[in-house]
């Protein structure tokens, strides 16, 4: 099973503190402890304004890698449990 993640961005002072970071460690930690055996985020290209869903670098920093999706989709980065095989496909369409 693949769980989706959506990762709110902080708002005022707790910005740039590495708090995204660690919601983010926590929640696949928390899929993970569940039985997913993947967490898949689905970052917007660029823009400031879908930043909510987070951003490449930060799922890069933390172990998510990019995998392939059909050409004008939202990319999707993956990062699989411990133990798990890596996969190069998305799990939506």
């Amino acid at each position: 099973m693949v769980g989706g993640l959506l990762l709110p961005e902080p708002a005022g002072p707790p910005r740039r503190v590495g708090l995204s970071a660690l919601l983010l460690a926590a929640a696949c930690d928390y899929a993970f402890g569940s039985g997913v055996s993947a967490v898949e985020a689905y970052p917007w290209p660029g823009g400031a304004s879908y930043r909510y869903m987070g951003t490449r670098d930060l799922f890069r920093t933390a172990g998510f890698r990019e995998i392939s999706v059909a050409a004008g989709k939202r990319p999707v980065m993956r990062l699989a449990a411990p133990g798990e095989p890596e996969t190069t496909q998305a799990h939506r369409n």
